[in-house]
């Protein structure tokens, strides 16, 4: 199960690709920075190639930055993005307030409440989103097997295609 795990602020978008069986992989992650600042950047590091791309770019807002994102990742581990399972989107809380990754709620998210989810629910119509709170250790593996956990165990609100 490949699951996408999402962090943005308001000029800058970060995401690893997981890979989500016994283990979980990060199969690629990058970021974009400078988001509305007409001089961005896309830094993208494919883990199974072992290699990683630096592209100058404007990104106007979050559409443009994911957009280069979802090219990177179609072209080379992702055959269509219905290999997609979720997108998981971090909501980073300080340490002292931050439930333990083990520990998130996952539920589908209010589209309302953050801009570049808004974007992506545009864009990949046909994927389930989440949110987990995400404290100052390195989150990703724990929300990714979370997100797995729930996708297993419960009935999404939002089904594909809708």
């Amino acid at each position: 199960m490949k699951i996408l795990v999402c962090q943005a602020g308001e000029t800058w978008f970060f995401y690893t690709l997981c890979a989500v069986d016994s283990e979980v992989t990060i199969l690629a992650e990058g970021r974009a920075t400078g988001i509305g600042s007409g001089i961005s950047a896309l830094f993208h590091s494919d883990h199974l190639r072992g290699d990683s791309v630096q592209i100058q770019a404007a990104f106007p807002t979050q559409r443009e930055a994911i957009s280069a994102m979802l090219e990177h990742l179609m072209d080379s581990l992702l055959v269509s993005l219905e290999d997609l399972a979720c997108v998981i989107f971090a909501l980073k809380v300080p340490a002292a307030t931050a439930a333990p990754a083990t520990e998130a709620a996952f539920r589908t998210l209010p589209l309302d409440a953050v801009y570049p989810l808004r974007q992506l629910k545009s864009m990949l119509p046909h994927l389930q989103l989440l949110y987990g709170y995400a404290g100052e250790a390195d989150p990703i593996p724990a929300l990714a097997r979370q997100a797995e956990r729930f996708l297993r165990t419960s009935t999404p609100l939002f089904s594909k295609g809708e």
